[in-house]
């Protein structure tokens, strides 16, 4: 399968939830993340094409926000490993500047930690 993402995805160091803020229930834990969407791990499975108002509470506050308002669409979702989960992928529309750097520093700590989960397959096309 061809890799199409920009950036690279990081697992978070703590569990980290995206809630549905029109249901005020959790739509999963986030299992990856970049600044164009995330992976999550959810118990229930999500419509593609879906549009989301959520909300992401940050582990400590970043640049003065203990959590972002985020508009995301559905991308996929699939069966988990374990029985009722399902792995769900969602794209982000319109973060602004300011949540587009509180994710990056999010993510930095997981960049100089750990080794590019698709590194392989950037290997091989590399040789190419």
């Amino acid at each position: 399968m061809q890799e199409r993402r920009k950036n690279m995805r990081r697992l978070p160091e703590s569990d980290l939830y995206l809630i549905d803020l029109q249901s005020d229930q959790p739509l999963g834990v986030i299992r990856d993340l970049t600044v164009d969407g995330c992976k999550l791990s959810g118990s229930a499975p999500v419509k593609l094409g879906q549009a989301l108002h959520c909300r992401l509470a940050l582990p400590e506050a970043v640049l003065g926000c203990s959590e972002l308002s985020i508009m995301a669409e559905t991308r996929w979702c699939t069966a988990g490993d374990k029985p009722n989960t399902f792995e769900i992928g969602l794209q982000f529309r319109g973060l602004s500047d300011k949540e587009q750097m509180i994710i990056k520093m999010l993510t930095v700590p997981w960049e100089e930690s750990e080794p590019p989960r698709h590194a392989t397959s950037q290997r091989a096309a590399a040789k190419k």
